[in-house]
């Protein structure tokens, strides 16, 4: 039922097309259901925009990026509170793994499209 419901919501056909992967990668047992109404209610949430983005990010993200902050909020991007060697940083973001999930299920091919 929960699945319906991200899909009525999306309010893009290819939100509901990469809310299908999920659901599909959870049937083949790749994620558990946690997880996936975690990812799928991040991507229910999102500018696919900023999706795309993520995508073709580097590994450390500027915080001074508008569209970083949103991805922050739905955990698919966490502040980068300190580096390797303990000190803090200002300004500066990562990929969740939650976020990095996404990507190794939605995105997994090149073709440039979510819902190829």
């Amino acid at each position: 039922m929960r699945l319906l419901i991200l899909i009525e919501r999306s309010d893009d056909l290819d939100k509901a097309s990469l809310i299908g992967r999920l659901f599909a990668a959870l049937r083949r047992g790749e994620i558990d259901y946690e997880l996936f109404e975690r990812i799928a209610g991040a991507v229910s949430r999102v500018h696919l925009p900023d999706l795309e983005r993520l995508r073709s990010a580097p590994a450390e993200l500027d915080m001074d990026q508008e569209w970083v902050h949103p991805l922050i909020a739905t955990g698919l991007v966490k502040p980068r509170l300190r580096d390797e060697d303990g000190y803090y940083v200002l300004g500066a973001a990562t990929i969740s793994s939650v976020g990095k999930r996404l990507l190794d299920l939605c995105f997994e091919d090149d073709s440039g499209s979510p819902g190829s």
